[in-house]
């Protein structure tokens, strides 16, 4: 088989995973309490990681951490904005707030 071909497989693969996934949410997780407050405030936390070429990597953390890490990364056309814009649009800050801990790579 060719390359191509191989590639749609498998994209067709994912996507059909993706679409049959179980995004359904319970009754209970519904209501407002369930939600993240949105006054609640978060540390920021800036890590700058040396690296064996001496050059550095810089990590930006929200710990909230009652539920295990998530890590972050951005697509190579975009930086670490696309998930934490502002305080009323940033995934970071709402994983955050929902008990997650979270690492971006800026």
């Amino acid at each position: 088989m060719s390359y191509i071909l191989i590639r749609r497989i498998l994209a067709i693969i994912i996507i059909s995973i993706f679409l049959s996934a179980n995004f359904a949410v319970s009754k209970d997780l519904q209501t407002s309490e369930n939600l993240p407050s949105v006054k609640e405030e978060l540390q920021k936390e800036i890590y700058i990681v040396p690296t064996k070429d001496h050059s550095s990597i810089t990590l930006t953390r929200y710990n909230n951490s009652r539920r295990p890490s998530i890590m972050l990364i951005h697509g190579m056309g975009c930086n670490h904005k696309i998930f934490d814009y502002d305080e009323n649009h940033s995934l970071a800050q709402f994983l955050a707030k929902d008990g997650w801990d979270v690492w971006m790579l800026p």
